[in-house]
């Protein structure tokens, strides 16, 4: 299963057979697989076809993935056997994990923000850093709270964390995206 799937995107995979934890093998040929992903405010199920090699093939269609919900997914494979002389009542949960979808760009009608959790509290607490260095206010009461801002000590090695976690996550996505100009270009 992939990790990432871009709203408005066709998406087709196979699956090979899969071994159950007490040794059966489900192939595409005695059983129904079912791929089901459960998210902020869709569900998505789908039914695998035999691809004619004992994989099981899943499709999403453009119309299904244009209606996920921009957010992380969790999905699962559940396989229900094709005889009536079944070896299991129902169905069993062979496999899962998560899916994120991703939002289309070229359908954004509004602003988008892309970046991670950590790149936001970053240029937060660098505006903290700021205001607290130019002599901002160390403190201010609303109503019933009050909110502080933290020392400058513990917002600097925040920051410095956030510097390496940003640094690590940008390091990733040139990875990937290099890994994937190789495939295309070469």
């Amino acid at each position: 299963m992939l990790k990432n799937l871009t709203q408005g995107d066709a998406l087709e995979w196979k699956e090979p057979a899969i071994t159950a934890k007490d040794g059966y093998i489900y192939t595409a040929s005695n059983c129904v697989l079912t791929c089901s992903l459960a998210g902020p405010a869709t569900a998505l199920n789908l039914t695998a076809k035999d691809s004619g090699t004992e994989t099981f093939l899943f499709q999403i269609t453009t119309e299904q993935s244009l209606n996920l919900a921009v957010g992380h997914y969790f999905w699962s494979y559940r396989a229900a056997q094709n005889n009536v002389e079944s070896r299991m009542d129902g169905a069993q949960t062979l496999a899962g994990g998560r899916l994120q979808v991703l939002p289309n760009l070229a359908q954004q009608t509004t602003g988008y923000d892309g970046r991670s959790f950590a790149e936001k509290t970053l240029d937060a607490v660098n505006s903290a850093l700021a205001n607290l260095s130019a002599g901002g206010l160390k403190s201010y009461t609303l109503g019933s709270r009050t909110f502080t801002y933290r020392d400058i000590a513990d917002l600097m090695k925040l920051r410095d964390t956030l510097l390496a976690t940003v640094a690590n996550e940008r390091r990733k996505e040139a990875r990937k995206l290099e890994t994937k100009a190789r495939a295309v270009y070469g």
